[in-house]
């Protein structure tokens, strides 16, 4: 199953069936209260998801993490090309330390390349990866009203694994909006 283009709420009963999907394209403007498809992905990664996928998506939250390992570890996790902010941890598990360590434990066998995860310490984190000190820093458009399109300065643009820009690109998920 590929999920392209969408913000969704399902219910945590539905995780099972995220397993080998692909999370593709997505917003994830999120605040704690209503999990969106991005943060429900990552919930199939917590507990131990097989063959997830989240790439080119921009998250945008105020939680402490985007990415928590819980559980059991997952089996090929793929986290690429995405935007995140690291708020307190950009990456954490229970019982772990947040970033190398968490990875080492509950996405040990991941791929994590050519994410941006503002305001993380590099040290902290996967090598591949960009850390700008803020996501002002990662040169939306508009960040504060809205526009998390890349702005054509920004250093981040057509530096994905394949290419493009990272983060969602904007352009194709209004063109595929009805």
């Amino acid at each position: 199953m590929i999920i392209d283009f969408h913000v969704h709420v399902l219910p945590p009963e539905d995780m099972a069936a995220f397993t080998g999907t692909q999370f593709h394209k997505n917003i994830g403007a999120e605040n704690r209260r209503s999990p969106t498809t991005i943060e429900n992905a990552l919930e199939a990664a917590k507990i131990g998801g097989v063959d997830i996928t989240v790439d080119h998506n921009t998250i945008i939250q105020d939680g402490t993490s985007a990415v928590y390992g819980d559980t059991n570890p997952a089996i090929r996790f793929t986290l690429t090309n995405n935007i995140m902010p690291d708020n307190l941890w950009g990456i954490m598990g229970a019982n772990t330390s947040p970033g190398n360590g968490t990875i080492a434990y509950y996405f040990s066998n991941s791929t994590i390349l050519n994410g941006i995860f503002a305001g993380a310490p590099a040290s902290r984190y996967p090598t591949g990866n960009f850390y700008p000190a803020s996501m002002a820093d990662v040169g939306f458009s508009d960040l504060a009203g809205g526009n998390f399109k890349l702005a054509a300065s920004s250093i981040y643009r057509l530096a994905g694994t394949d290419g493009k820009d990272v983060g969602v690109d904007i352009g194709a998920l209004i063109a595929a909006l009805p």
